[in-house]
């Protein structure tokens, strides 16, 4: 066991799910969600729908999902995106333009740790646990979309 061990050492990559996407994340990238992430800025939370991780010398895929791997993150900015300009062309000749007003609110969140353990077993569950300041875990209902987003404890 110590040799599997020394080859999960050193820098890790995982393929999560979040939301409707898949991202590769190694540790320390920002991502950048489509959809708001119900979380305040600054509090971390943890995903655990990771489908494969790995590293230098093993790679672990799940079927469709690890059971034993998640990745915490920290929410670092909500936003809200821009209005575009679109156009249509007809061939050559721009026929006409409108502006469209589809601004999406956007979450960025930073990769703090890729946790994978293959004796761990991650629960799961469609809530949200939201740590106040006494310490205590305060049960918030999810859509099954944000089902995948659980706060690091």
């Amino acid at each position: 066991m110590n040799g599997v061990r020394a080859a999960m050492e050193g820098p890790k990559f995982a393929v999560v799910k979040v939301l409707r996407n898949q991202h590769r994340v190694v540790e320390g990238d920002r991502l950048q969600i489509g959809e708001p992430l119900w979380a305040d800025i600054g509090e971390q939370i943890r995903l655990k729908k990771v489908m494969m991780v790995g590293g230098e010398q093993f790679t672990a895929i799940g079927r469709p999902l690890l059971e034993n791997a998640t990745v915490e993150a920290t929410v670092e900015e909500h936003f809200r995106t821009k209005v575009q300009y679109n156009y249509s062309r007809n061939r050559n000749n721009i026929i006409g333009g409108r502006w469209i007003d589809n601004i999406m609110p956007n979450t960025i969140i930073r990769i703090n740790k890729i946790v994978f353990n293959p004796e761990m077993k991650v629960e799961g569950s469609n809530e949200y646990y939201q740590i106040n300041e006494a310490g205590e875990e305060e049960a918030r209902g999810l859509d099954a979309n944000e089902a995948s987003i659980d706060p690091v404890k």
